[in-house]
């Protein structure tokens, strides 16, 4: 490094100057990081040795000894240096609102030079010492190294190959390239000729998933599983991306490698249950003999079914079938109970109970992609998001579960670790969500998701899985699973696609002949109807499809294209097909148009949205609807009232105009579900045993909100807690809602407040659950020996609600218990309450400062919240907090000048000023090593 750009550097580090350092960062990472650690190490060791440094000093040389004696005084004075965060392998860049940013600047192009450079990195990769074969054919991934070394724990090649496939076919529309797309196209080639299975086998010429690593051969033989053992999951999702490549390709071996895996998944399908999926999860192919019975993921098999369909390739009647049992399977059963499994090639499993977000995240991706699969979309949809958040980002593991405001999650719960690529996959879901719902949340939320993703990659494109070196770098999830992910961003926010440039950002249809060249976008659909989302640097003049020129619209209610201006000469355009043939997009002179530019506020949503371009003498058209809970208060066009309307025309567009949907919460009526009798009895819940988790089964009646439990104990000296479970087919499963404990009751009704309201849906089966602390003492409640249904589970240590919930037994009891809708206008606010208890990173800390964390809950919802944090008792000094009273505060680094105990205390506000407090102890050590110098050289002791 040269002199000045030390001196520079070094000033900007030594000044707690945390904007330059991160400016430093995007100029010169490594050089930057070189330095800071070189600086963090010097002032380590000054500080061990503070009382005599000075005197040292003095057998320096005049410039060294100026320098040494600054950092002397600076330590002195501080006791501390603000040294920017690293997040992986780069510094973390924060917003105003502290929350996380891309680490590639600038942020307009890092999705893309994050997506490009794993493209780039890949033909670099060594062969394997097995074979000739670069390492991602036969190897799950790589350990990193000068150069990159084989992993050889197994070759995950049913996950590889259809997330390469993905990865690949929309990289290829994207960018034209199509390198990308002819590297899974190796795949493929080698998977037809050393991953199938003979066709004398039970389950003949069906795609083989697993291997040993460094097997040239893939016959399913791995850690798990043994030889000609197949995952069915796996294999259906290889033939759809068999069939994706012979569309873009046209080589009849994928066509008939496609067809040959649908008709062996058709012959062999079952009706299922809760305990057995439609096909098993594994299954040995040579002799059919059922290894484990039981998963969920199933998107891929349904996607071929549909292709095959859609194109009248091979038995479609017997597909159709197929599809319809498989549906019904997942609606009835998975959809319901969230038993969303499977085993990630390398898990031996047998059984339901290993949840995975993978799996629940492709099926999700499904029904986003086709909406039409799902009578309960609306509703399905946000509970599967639910549904990972509370499985899988708030899963009790010691990484913070929301990171500067991304949704970090974790792979399954065999595997508990938290994953770049788990993370890619629920932005994904929360981009296509607010693409649905145009819910500003869901756009932060997958923004954050993205922006954290992207810090897993190295500039030079080496990627890893996750936050920390345990988890590994595995080819399929780093270079396909993950990225593949960016498009639904892209899709749902055409800002996050560099601008100045044209992109196709996403299509569900498969595209081949794509070309780009100035002023032109061309490319063929395989099939008759589909939406392209595209971004141009220019205003099209024209869209055509098979010679046809398509309309502009205002919406995509029928054929032809919709444009939203995003300023500076760009522009968002949808392309609604209803025809065959290739689609040509052209610039050139342009009609007179006009913008229409439609918000809705807080409450519900306006379609279509945004900037809406409209040729002069054009109708256009604008639906409103709210949310659930909401209704319309009020439609403004232009500035004026026009009332409360679901929707709005503008007839023979002349001229610019605003339409601004509002929205008001309804008022609700109350109500109860559960059972508010006095009771003739008492069934005790705890004995000389322990504690038993007690539940009855009610159904709802009337669609509620519901914010309380009230429950008729035995009056004890001890603690009782209240909770709402969902049902799976008679017995209590999912964790809803837990309440706040109620302290040495006096027998009779108690009031069980919820830490937040809790929609329940008329019809539903529920249940309401009471659990106590005692053991020897006995705890209890009122009931009717009959006329109900209780379940119960064997003694647990109270604290934590279980979910998923086993109950071992049951009875006729029913519970004086229930749930109970206040009604309100607007809903009641209530406290907010800790979601994630307070904790310090690194405690204890060795250094001067700690990373604070905490999150809280609310029915406002958790942006709406502040963080203040404060020492308690009596500190060793005072302390100083990068963020403080903000919703940001939730993460906080506390400067330390003195070593000691801490305790500190947070006050989690809402909006309405009502406060629950987290607090968490700090030990600060002082682990510092005493050095001389002689002659200019250090000696350590």
């Amino acid at each position: 490094m040269e002199k000045k750009g030390f001196h520079r550097k070094l000033t900007a580090i030594l000044s707690a100057d945390v904007v330059g350092c991160r400016r430093l960062m995007q100029d010169d990472e490594a050089a930057t990081v070189k330095t800071r650690q070189a600086c963090k190490q010097i002032i380590s060791e000054i500080r061990q040795t503070a009382g005599g440094f000075y005197e040292k000093s003095l057998r320096l040389g005049k410039n060294l000894r100026k320098i040494c004696f600054l950092i002397f005084c600076l330590v002195l004075v501080q006791n501390t240096i603000c040294f920017a965060e690293v997040l992986r392998y780069h510094t973390v860049v924060l917003d105003d609102q502290n929350k996380i940013l891309p680490w590639y600047a600038p942020a307009t192009h890092a999705y893309d030079q994050y997506l490009s450079q794993l493209w780039k990195y890949i033909p670099t990769v060594p062969n394997g010492p097995s074979s000739s074969l670069p390492m991602y054919y036969l190897y799950c991934g790589f350990e990193p190294g000068n150069p990159i070394s084989p992993n050889n724990w197994e070759n995950d090649w049913g996950e590889r190959l259809p997330n390469w496939v993905e990865f690949g076919r929309l990289y290829y529309a994207y960018s034209g390239d199509m390198g990308p797309l002819n590297i899974a196209k190796g795949l493929v080639d080698y998977s037809l000729d050393h991953a199938t299975t003979p066709s004398n086998f039970a389950w003949p010429n069906f795609p083989i998933g697993t291997a040993n690593g460094g097997d040239t051969e893939i016959q399913g033989k791995n850690v798990a599983w043994s030889q000609w053992d197949v995952l069915v999951d796996l294999a259906s999702d290889m033939g759809m991306s068999f069939y994706k490549m012979y569309l873009i390709c046209g080589d009849e071996r994928y066509r008939t490698a496609a067809i040959n895996t649908a008709d062996v998944l058709a012959s062999n399908i079952q009706p299922g249950s809760a305990t057995d999926s439609p096909w098993p999860y594994v299954v040995n192919a040579s002799t059919g003999v059922v290894k484990s019975k039981y998963c969920a993921n199933w998107a891929g098999a349904l996607t071929l079914f549909d292709l095959l369909i859609k194109h009248d390739e091979g038995n479609v009647s017997a597909y159709q079938i197929a599809r319809q049992t498989l549906k019904d399977w997942i609606l009835q059963y998975p959809m319901q109970n969230g038993n969303w499994v499977d085993g990630h090639s390398d898990v031996r499993i047998d059984g339901n109970t290993n949840w995975s977000n993978t799996c629940k995240s492709n099926m999700n991706l499904y029904l986003l992609d086709n909406p039409d699969f799902d009578p309960g979309f609306m509703t399905d949809v946000p509970k599967l998001l639910d549904w990972t958040e509370d499985n899988f980002v708030y899963d009790g593991t010691s990484y913070p579960p929301v990171y500067y405001g991304a949704y970090v999650v974790s792979e399954q719960f065999a595997y508990r670790q938290k994953m770049g690529y788990q993370t890619s996959r629920l932005a994904a879901e929360y981009a296509a969500w607010f693409a649905v719902t145009g819910d500003e949340t869901y756009r932060d939320k997958a923004y954050r998701g993205f922006n954290y993703s992207t810090y897993m990659m190295k500039e030079n494109g080496e990627s890893s899985d996750g936050p920390t070196d345990g988890v590994g770098y595995w080819w399929a999830d780093a270079y396909g699973e993950g990225p593949r992910m960016f498009f639904y961003g892209f899709m749902a926010v055409p800002e996050w696609a560099p601008p100045s440039e044209n992109h196709i950002r996403y299509s569900v249809s498969v595209l081949k002949n794509v070309s780009y060249a100035p002023g032109r976008i061309q490319y063929t659909p395989t099939d008759g109807e589909g939406i392209e989302y595209l971004r141009l640097a220019f205003l099209p003049a024209e869209v055509a499809v098979g010679g046809v020129a398509l309309p502009l619209r205002s919406d995509l209610n029928a054929e032809g294209y919709m444009v939203r201006s995003l300023g500076n000469g760009d522009y968002a355009v949808d392309i609604k097909r209803m025809r065959t043939g290739d689609v040509v997009v052209l610039s050139g002179s342009v009609a007179a148009t006009f913008t229409i530019t439609a918000n809705a506020e807080t409450g519900g949503r306006i379609s279509p949205s945004a900037n809406i371009l409209v040729i002069q003498g054009a109708d256009a058209t604008f639906s409103i609807t709210p949310n659930a809970g909401y209704a319309i208060s009020d439609v403004e066009v232009d500035g004026g009232s026009i009332g409360t309307v679901a929707g709005y025309t503008f007839a023979n567009v002349s001229g610019n105009h605003t339409i601004t949907a509002k929205f008001s919460a309804i008022p609700t009526s109350g109500g109860i579900i559960g059972y508010n009798g006095e009771g003739t009895t008492t069934d005790y819940i705890s004995d000389s045993s322990g504690s038993y988790f007690n539940a009855t089964r009610f159904r709802a009646s009337a669609n509620l909100n519901v914010t309380t439990i009230k429950a008729k104990v035995l009056g004890i000296t001890g603690k009782y807690e209240a909770a709402i479970y969902s049902d799976n087919g008679g017995v209590p499963q999912t964790l809803l809602k837990a309440s706040a404990e109620v302290t040495n009751p006096a027998d009779g009704w108690q009031t069980f407040a919820l830490t937040s309201s809790q929609n329940i849906v008329s019809g539903n089966y529920y249940w309401l659950a009471i659990w106590s602390n005692l053991k020897s003492t006995r705890a209890g409640v009122y009931c009717d020996p009959s006329g109900g249904t209780t379940r119960w589970t064997n003694a647990l240590t109270y604290g934590t609600w279980p979910s998923p919930i086993n109950t071992t037994g049951g009875s006729n009891y029913r519970y004086c218990i229930y749930a109970e809708d206040l009604g309100s206008s607007p809903p009641a606010n209530f406290p907010p309450t800790v979601a994630v208890a307070a904790s310090a990173s690194p405690n204890p800390a060795t250094g001067a400062t700690t990373r604070l964390s905490v999150l809280g809950a609310d029915d406002g919802g958790e942006a709406s919240l502040t963080y203040t944090w404060a020492t308690s008792g009596t500190p060793p000094a005072a302390v100083t907090f990068s963020a403080n009273g903000t919703n940001g505060a939730r993460n906080s680094t506390a400067t330390f000048t003195k070593a000691g105990s801490y305790s500190f205390q947070v006050a989690i506000k809402d909006q309405d000023n009502l406060t629950v407090d987290s607090s968490v102890n700090v030990t600060v050590n002082q682990t510092l090593k005493t050095f001389i110098i002689k002659g200019g050289r250090r000696v350590r002791r």
